[in-house]
C-alpha cells in the first residue's frame, strides 16, 4: 500500500521551515495497539513508516484488514495495490479532551 500524509495541524510559527512529519504505525485488528513509552512508539505494529507533507511512502503488507495510526493530525491519503482493497471504516478522530 502507498500512503501520504497531508493538512498537517498545530505547526509551529516560531519555525515554519521544520519538515511536516508524521509517523505512521500500522498493525492487525486482532491486537489493538498501546504506546510504549519506553520505545516512545506504538506497539505491537506490522509496519512503521515516517510520511513526509505530501511525499508517498511505501508499505508492504499482505492482504488483510490493519489499523493505522499517525503520531498527529495529518490526514492521511491510502492506495492500494488490489483494486478494491482500501475500503473499510472511516477514519477517527480521538477527542484530545
Amino acid at each position: 500500500m502507498y500512503l501520504r500524509a497531508t493538512g498537517f495541524q498545530g505547526l509551529s510559527i516560531l519555525d515554519p521551515h521544520l519538515p511536516r512529519q508524521t509517523q505512521l504505525s500500522i498493525g492487525d485488528p486482532g491486537a489493538l495497539p498501546s504506546y510504549n513509552p519506553d520505545a516512545f512508539a506504538l506497539q505491537p505494529f506490522r509496519a512503521q513508516l515516517d510520511a513526509r507533507d505530501g511525499h508517498w511512502g511505501r508499505a508492504e503488507l499482505p492482504a488483510g484488514d490493519y489499523w493505522l495510526v499517525t503520531s498527529n493530525y495529518a490526514d492521511i491519503e491510502l492506495l492500494s495495490c488490489t483494486e478494491g482493497a482500501d475500503g473499510g471504516s472511516p477514519a477517527v478522530r480521538p477527542s484530545l479532551s
